[in-house]
């Protein structure tokens, strides 16, 4: 039993191991462009990806479709999962878009907790917002709380 804690204690230090943390002040100009530029094309990425989200759900659900048409702003978010033995941990990145204004919100998501298993999943979430409010919120809050439960042979 020491040694299987001690494996995974291994394994979450070094899988929650970052690199060096600079402060944003550091940045040499060429740097500042660099990132700006490396930003932009995230963003790019992540809108395609939402693009065809949206429009594969909406092509493949009747429901989807109406709800697509009534809402005020919709959010998408491309997710991978791990589960190593008794933990999973997890992220993605997304977007939230006001239909009204065009206006988008880039935000991370991560993920983590027990779990029993080896395997991993790729996922993508879309939500449609059906009041400014709720849009508004969800938002600010940039947070989603994931839980699920599955069995595979």
């Amino acid at each position: 039993m020491k040694k299987l804690l001690a494996l995974i204690s291994a394994i979450l230090l070094v899988g929650g191991s970052i690199g060096p943390i600079t402060a944003e002040g550091t940045k040499s100009p060429e740097e500042a462009k660099s990132t700006e530029a490396k930003q932009e094309i995230k963003r790019d990425e992540i809108d395609v990806m939402a693009k065809d989200a949206v429009n594969r759900v909406i092509a493949e659900s009747e429901g989807a479709k109406n709800l697509q048409k009534k809402a005020v702003g919709y959010a998408v978010f491309d997710n991978m999962k791990s589960t190593l033995l008794l933990g999973s941990a997890g992220g993605g990145v997304g977007v939230a878009v006001d239909k009204a204004t065009g206006k988008k919100t880039y935000m991370k998501m991560a993920t983590g907790g027990p779990a029993l298993g080896l395997g991993g999943q790729k996922y993508q979430i879309v939500f449609f917002f059906e009041t400014p409010e709720v849009l508004g919120r969800d938002r600010s809050l940039a947070r989603l709380n994931d839980a699920q439960a599955s069995l595979r042979a």
